[in-house]
């Protein structure tokens, strides 16, 4: 059985080519994938990444609807909208094989299938969660991209005490806002940055996401944590980062670094996601911003790349 999947052919190109697809077991499902998702990840290996080898297949956001099931699977039917987690065959792909412990069953009736991205919410709610949250906390999130506006989202559920975002960017802070923020600074702005690096006070901030992956986000973030607060670097470094050491250690800092690898129940936690978003939790409709049928594929990844058109989050439509 084949179908079209989508690969990185060398760095600044990808094309839709046949892939053929394991013969499906009795614990397996045939997925249609209506979208995945573009990771920053995705769009490094688009870029051009010395990590990778070309052409690579990619691709691990996908939402689908189930086309037939193997005898032995109970936990889906066909016609049944799921999120997909695990790796295997391409998720970049109009048809998938998983093992039915790989889907997590979605609402009915859903309309726009890239507004139910499981994958990324759930690594923000796996960040919230293994950084543990107390009561009366205050909290800074570093980056309001995609990434760190779902932590933004997340964080008003939780019992913090306040929450403070910041950006570089005005129209990602006004969604820090309507999202729970109390407080933004703009990092663009001197005057604010200095109000930011003030804003901590005598303690400092018990916890602090750095959800940028950047080297002066990393710096700030150690500048505004208190002495044994908690400073999670959440966002991906591609490159060499350097890090004070003796302020880390002097400090006492708690330094986490959540990936979905940190926790070992991530399973768990990607299962509990789609619950929180059905409850409203987190919402995508105002944060996937492009969205492009395959064929058309080649443009939004240099859209992303480029970071051109106001773009933060993208989607490959495949049905």
């Amino acid at each position: 059985m084949n179908t079209d999947a989508l690969w990185f052919v060398k760095p600044g190109r990808v094309e839709l080519r046949p892939v053929e697809l394991p013969e499906p077991g009795p614990e397996d499902v045939i997925l249609d994938v209506r979208v995945c998702g573009v990771c920053q990840f995705d769009v490094h290996i688009f870029a051009g990444n010395e990590r990778f080898n070309y052409p690579t297949a990619g691709g691990h956001e996908s939402v689908g609807v189930v086309a037939e099931v193997g005898r032995s699977v109970t936990r889906v039917r066909p016609g049944d909208p799921v999120a997909i987690s695990g790796g295997g065959s391409p998720h970049f792909a109009r048809r998938m094989v998983r093992r039915q412990s790989c889907l997590h069953r979605l609402p009915d009736g859903i309309q726009r299938f890239e507004h139910w991205l499981v994958e990324p919410v759930s690594c923000a709610v796996n960040g919230i969660e293994c950084t543990g949250i107390a009561a009366n906390d205050r909290v800074a999130v570093i980056g309001c991209g995609f990434m760190g506006l779902l932590l933004v989202q997340g964080l008003r559920h939780t019992t913090a005490r306040e929450i403070v975002a910041a950006d570089l960017d005005a129209e990602r802070l006004a969604l820090a806002k309507d999202f729970g923020a109390q407080r933004t600074y703009s990092l663009s702005d001197p005057a604010q940055l200095e109000a930011f690096k003030a804003s901590k006070g005598d303690r400092g901030y018990d916890v602090v996401f750095e959800a940028a992956g950047a080297q002066k986000a990393l710096d700030l973030a150690t500048s505004l944590v208190r002495m044994a607060g908690k400073l999670n670097i959440f966002g991906l470094h591609w490159g060499a980062t350097t890090f004070d050491g003796f302020a880390w250690h002097m400090m006492g800092l708690h330094v986490l670094n959540v990936s979905p690898m940190f926790n070992p129940r991530m399973g768990e936690v990607f299962a509990a996601t789609p619950a929180l978003m059905a409850r409203g939790q987190y919402e995508l409709s105002r944060l996937v911003s492009h969205v492009a049928p395959a064929e058309q594929a080649q443009s939004l990844f240099e859209t992303a790349a480029a970071r051109q058109d106001k773009y933060m989050k993208g989607a490959v439509r495949f049905s």
